[in-house]
């Protein structure tokens, strides 16, 4: 009797021949020793003749247009704009309209990205410039007032907001509620406090007081144009105008006091500057 390749079942089989079949892949193969499934390969080779009666066909197609696959692609194009036309002249500009963003949408993305990413560089180079020039007025207003920067800094900061008004900035000092904070005697009265303004009171606070020099301090810890340890002033600050406003002016305060051994001597030396 002839042994079977493969069964579905060992029930089919012969009790003595059931040791001779493994099974594999659901069925119940016959075990030789060499012998290797030519499934697989059958499979692959009849993959590949579909493949290649395919191609054979494509080709016949072509070949039955008289045209080369360049051609017909030029042709395509050519149906496109031809279809555009038709489109413009029925005043169909809708469709149109929308062909147009379907086509372009990956360009209108990256254009829209760009437009928000630069958007935001510049209100954020617009807050940096805002914030130096904050702290410059904050920075000479605490010097002409005869204050501690170090501890006042950071006081009047915390009493100082950033609003704008028609396009324009403004800085709005406020009381530790986030309310404006408006004079209450004095010429101003009435009217919102300005940073000097607010420094002033600060000095006369209980609170704050310590913070400012006594009316009878000078300005005699440096001399101009020197630090206080002797060494000729590497800015070249011989008058307070040559400080200069705006953004630039406070990064040069700012490093005019950091050249003194302490805050107190460059205040000292900077109200001693001439004007």
């Amino acid at each position: 009797m002839a042994l079977k390749l493969s069964v579905d079942s060992l029930d089919a089989l012969e009790e003595n021949l059931r040791p001779l079949y493994e099974e594999k892949d659901g069925k119940f193969v016959l075990a030789v020793d060499g012998y290797e499934d030519p499934t697989p390969t059958k499979k692959a080779l009849e993959s590949a003749r579909r493949a290649e009666r395919a191609m054979k066909q494509e080709i016949d197609k072509w070949k039955t247009l008289g045209k080369t696959p360049e051609e017909i692609s030029a042709l395509q194009e050519k149906l496109e704009e031809l279809e555009t036309l038709k489109l413009e002249s029925k005043g169909d500009f809708e469709t149109l309209k929308a062909q147009w963003l379907e086509k372009n949408q990956g360009t209108i993305t990256k254009a829209q990205k760009e437009a928000a990413d630069a958007k935001a560089e510049v209100a954020k180079l617009t807050q940096e410039r805002e914030q130096d020039r904050l702290n410059g007025m904050i920075d000479r207003a605490i010097v002409a007032a005869k204050g501690r920067m170090g501890p006042l800094r950071a006081i009047v900061r915390s009493l100082v907001r950033i609003e704008h008004e028609d396009g324009q900035v403004k800085f709005v000092v406020q009381d530790e509620n986030g309310q404006p904070r408006f004079n209450l005697s004095g010429p101003n009265d009435g009217k919102p406090m300005t940073i000097p303004e607010l420094l002033a009171d600060l000095a006369q606070s209980d609170e704050y007081a310590g913070n400012f020099e006594g009316s009878g301090a000078s300005g005699s810890g440096a001399k101009p144009g020197n630090t206080g340890n002797g060494k000729p002033n590497p800015l070249g600050v011989k008058r307070k105008s040559d400080i200069g406003p705006g953004r630039e002016g406070a990064r040069k305060l700012a490093a005019f006091m950091d050249s003194f051994t302490s805050p107190e001597e460059g205040q000292k030396a900077y109200l001693a500057l001439p004007d």
